[in-house]
């Protein structure tokens, strides 16, 4: 993989094209998870992933457009980003918008390449709002941004249109269908600046019978349709994927709202 150096030190470049390079040895087994309170935790066991170590752990927290219309969202997502035990970087959903856009494609029989990308256009556009919802708040558009952020105490919320306009090949794996959503661009971001950890805050509670007695936790969400189709392929590589009701969530909470064993 592309590594740029950086007093030393290999650090992975943010603008890494984004395209699936799944782990094909078929070792990556599901070790146990467990659905407590308010959310459930996936946890694969290590792999060896696409990218070499960055120099900051971050955790990418997915926002879904449906909380935007929250009037508690500014608030209780600052205390949520606090509460996080490594530095977060938000990525925004297209919510209503991109739902617009979804209706665009039918009525208009829009092609699947443009109305993909007029999706992930109605995410920046939801990015920018969030970053202006409070000070804390902060767009950003590259890694070097998000960590001069986290040096100076505010939350990164991504851009990544203004990622793709820097390089045009940024998920250029990922097919431009309605079965590739905020999720799976979410999941696939995670891998490629190699934040191993995803979380995904949600209105809703992830299905109940994806817990530890399920093969497949993941597969069970996409099945229920609390992601897209193809989260299971971009979520391979990842270590640890949450779930969390964020309007259920509360900063009182001894927990995040989820929980791992093993």
């Amino acid at each position: 993989c592309l590594l740029e150096r950086l007093g030393g030190v290999p650090r992975p470049l943010v603008t890494l094209s984004l395209g699936l390079e799944l782990c094909r040895s078929g070792a990556v087994g599901l070790s146990r998870c467990l659905g407590l309170g308010r959310g459930l935790c996936l946890c694969r066991g290590p792999i060896s992933g696409p990218v070499g170590p960055s120099i900051v752990k971050a955790i990418v927290v997915k926002l879904g457009g449906s909380l935007l219309d929250w009037p508690y969202l500014a608030e209780r997502l600052e205390a949520f980003m606090r509460r996080l035990t490594q530095p977060g970087l938000i990525v925004v959903g297209g919510g209503k918008l991109a739902d617009r856009v979804r209706s665009w494609h039918r009525r208009h029989r829009l092609g699947s390449v443009p109305a993909h990308y007029l999706a992930v256009e109605a995410m920046g556009f939801n990015a920018r709002l969030v970053a202006s919802l409070a000070d804390c708040f902060a767009l950003a558009t590259t890694w070097e941004a998000c960590t001069a952020f986290w040096r100076a105490g505010r939350i990164p919320v991504a851009d990544l249109v203004g990622w793709m306009h820097r390089n045009a090949w940024v998920f250029a794996d990922a097919p431009p269908t309605w079965s590739v959503t905020s999720d799976s661009l979410a999941a696939l971001l995670a891998r490629r600046i190699d934040c191993r950890h995803l979380i995904l805050l949600k209105s809703a509670d992830p299905p109940r019978e994806a817990t530890a007695w399920c093969p497949e936790p993941i597969s069970v969400w996409a099945k229920r349709g609390y992601v897209d189709s193809y989260f299971p392929a971009a979520a391979a590589g990842l270590e640890r994927v949450e779930a969390i009701n964020l309007r259920r969530w509360s900063p009182a909470s001894s927990s995040m709202g989820v929980d791992q064993i093993g």
